[in-house]
């Protein structure tokens, strides 16, 4: 093969390795705020019924939580903006609040990928107050933003009671 070949296919592999590059890349990776939570959100979804320990450990909650009801004014989760954490005990389960995630941006479009076959609805009767809920085999997922015309996130509820499996 002369140097002309030689440099046609170079040519030819280089582009072709660019396309597939850019082809199988992340078209949009989660960013460093929704990579945290889903982490997080993750480690809560063992394989038993979840309980409080579960949710302590995720979030790293105050040992006083295993045992009652707790609250956390400001998370020590960096990536996270420390939002505000609540949790009680219900009927037959849990309910975990995050509350306040108003310094970093969690898209919805990235939790309706990370957690699909969920459906928005308002909550609200007088105001748009929209939320992305799942139904899971543990409960009920929920994620709520200000308003329609946001596209981040500022509250989540996890509520474990049995009403909600």
């Amino acid at each position: 093969m002369n140097w002309r070949g030689f440099l046609h296919v170079t040519l030819l592999t280089l582009a072709i390795g660019g396309a597939l590059f850019f082809w199988l890349a992340p078209k949009d990776a989660f960013n460093p705020a929704e990579a945290a939570l889903f982490e997080r959100l993750d480690k809560v979804n063992p394989d038993h019924e979840l309980t409080a320990a579960d949710f302590v450990e995720a979030f790293g909650l105050p040992d006083k939580c295993r045992s009652g009801d707790c609250y956390v004014e400001k998370s020590a989760i960096p990536a996270l903006g420390g939002p505000r954490l609540h949790l009680r005990r219900g009927d037959g389960g849990a309910i975990f609040t995050i509350e306040g995630l108003d310094r970093v941006c969690i898209r919805t479009d990235r939790v309706t990928v990370k957690y699909p076959g969920g459906k928005i609805e308002d909550n609200c009767r007088d105001a748009s107050c929209p939320s992305y809920n799942i139904r899971q085999r543990e409960g009920l997922l929920g994620f709520y933003w200000p308003d329609r015309k946001s596209n981040c996130i500022r509250d989540i509820v996890v509520n474990t009671e049995r009403w909600f499996r």
